[in-house]
């Protein structure tokens, strides 16, 4: 990996289509593909701005880009969360009513360490999301986007590295990407219009995927990582049920593996450990101290087209 700095810090101040290409330090992977490294004060650019996040459970936030959250809120932005499901599914030895009460306070707890200020539950039963029509969830999606306006999305990669296989993260990848298209559409949903909403578009799709494709950006989480690890321990009954799952395999294949049981009330400090290792390991692949990776698309794609409409037709009409 080869490291090359490029540019100047982002400032609130900068011109954000020329600033947001010029991170502090870029890294060269073996591919010859640039990575950009922003750190917590390139984030700033973000102060005052509407971010939201769309996850399907409960610890998808802490785990995949908690890090990021607790960056981006610390650098003013405003932290709005949806969570499709309702995590009904997700414990051991808990009715379905228990385990929604009991995720939905872990989640709340998760949310004010990181730095978000709302949380929107959709509510839908877990590990049912295949059958809730995409078209359904994107309205829904849509509306949250054109009340909050926000000026950046993280979601799920509906493209991401192969190794997906939860088909609520799958889903709601796929209805998340057409609707930063359909957002803008007013011949979508025009009864939005109806209730003082109307089209808005996103500037910034982070998307992060297990495993990720793509990499475009990472963000050094090394400053926010205890607010990260702090945030995942929370979830106590779903990473809890994490461990039962692990054990179960284990135990196909002849193996020991602890119970959750077993581990009891060493369970918080267990997820700490693990998360601040998972965050190293990938930070240790660009030279820094902790990261959190992501493929960051801007203007769906067409920002050169957004560059060449400001720099030409604008400067144009100015010298008219």
């Amino acid at each position: 990996m080869r490291r090359v700095v490029s540019g100047e810090s982002i400032d609130r101040e900068t011109n954000l289509s020329i600033a947001l290409r010029n991170c502090n330090l870029n890294v060269v992977n073996a591919s010859g593909v640039t990575i950009h490294v922003l750190e917590p004060h390139d984030l700033t650019y973000l102060d005052g701005r509407s971010v939201m996040i769309v996850v399907a459970h409960a610890d998808d936030a802490a785990l995949f880009c908690g890090g990021t959250i607790a960056a981006m809120s610390r650098a003013g932005a405003r932290m709005t969360l949806v969570r499709v499901t309702n995590d009904d599914t997700d414990s051991v030895g808990l009715s379905p009513t228990e385990t929604v009460d009991r995720n939905a306070r872990e989640l709340a707890l998760a949310a004010s360490i990181l730095g978000i200020g709302t949380i929107c539950d959709f509510g839908y039963p877990s590990d049912q999301m295949s059958d809730v029509p995409e078209v359904e969830l994107r309205e829904r999606l849509i509306r949250v986007m054109r009340e909050i306006k926000p000026f950046a999305v993280l979601t799920f990669d509906p493209h991401g590295g192969g190794g997906e296989d939860n088909q609520d993260h799958l889903r709601v990848a796929q209805a998340m990407d057409e609707a930063f298209w359909t957002s803008m559409f007013d011949k979508h949903h025009p009864e939005h219009f109806d209730v003082g909403l109307a089209p808005h578009g996103v500037v910034e799709r982070w998307y992060f995927a297990r495993p990720p494709s793509q990499v475009s950006h990472i963000v050094d989480t090394s400053q926010v990582l205890d607010a990260k690890c702090d945030a995942a321990a929370q979830h106590t009954t779903m990473l809890g049920n994490l461990v039962e799952q692990l054990h179960l395999m284990a135990k196909t294949e002849g193996r020991e593996l602890p119970r959750l049981a077993d581990i009891g009330e060493d369970l918080p400090n267990f997820i700490r450990s693990l998360v601040r290792a998972g965050a190293e390991a990938t930070g240790a692949k660009y030279e820094v101290p902790a990261a959190e990776e992501f493929r960051r698309v801007r203007y769906s794609g067409f920002e050169d087209v957004v560059n060449y409409l400001e720099q030409h037709y604008l400067n144009q009409k100015g010298d008219g």
